[in-house]
């Protein structure tokens, strides 16, 4: 397996299991890495979204594109 550097972009599916209800996506997304780490087959990443809350909260970032891949 690969080493993922925290801020790197990977398309994950974030298929959940038929019968899913609620806000759960349940499609391919592009997310951003935050930590990797091989030895406990760990990995945390964040989705990336296009749609802005109407209301931007503490969890909200505001990623700016050009030369990373985002539009």
């Amino acid at each position: 397996m690969q080493l993922l550097r925290p801020g790197t972009l990977i398309h994950v599916d974030l298929g959940m299991p038929p019968g899913t209800k609620g806000r759960e996506q349940r499609k391919h997304r592009p997310c951003v890495v935050l930590v990797h780490w091989p030895p406990l087959q760990l990995l945390i990443a964040v989705p990336v979204s296009g749609n802005k809350p109407p209301v931007e909260l503490f969890t909200t970032v505001v990623l700016k594109g050009g030369g990373n891949g985002l539009t």
